[in-house]
């Protein structure tokens, strides 16, 4: 029966799932302010978010990469792409930070 603790939610360490609304949040509310950036496609998968879009410069990218850090989210370096238009195509890959794997419940018998 112990084996079943986690299974029924009695366990004390139940794994710790993250969910899309945490993972849209946290891009959303981390963009930074001060610059003209425009979104084409965030896609969240499980464990990973993929930003796609534009900017003008490649500094712009890397102050988005900055921001989002700021979050709790681990940020890898942007790739960027001049387009004719002048304008910058950055893609950012992330993935949400956890502090622990685990959440600790209360209450489940051992």
């Amino acid at each position: 029966m112990r084996k079943m603790y986690g299974v029924i939610g009695q366990g004390r360490d139940v794994p710790r799932i993250s969910n899309a609304m945490d993972a849209l949040h946290a891009v959303v509310t981390n963009l930074p302010q001060n610059i003209k950036w425009r979104i084409l496609k965030l896609q969240i998968h499980p464990g990973s978010i993929d930003i796609i879009g534009q900017v003008k410069t490649h500094s712009d990218a890397e102050t988005i990469v900055q921001s989002l850090t700021k979050g709790s989210l681990d940020v890898s370096a942007p790739t960027t792409e001049l387009l004719s238009t002048g304008e910058i195509y950055f893609k950012i890959s992330a993935n949400p930070v956890q502090e622990n794997d685990t959440l600790a419940v209360k209450g489940g018998k051992q």
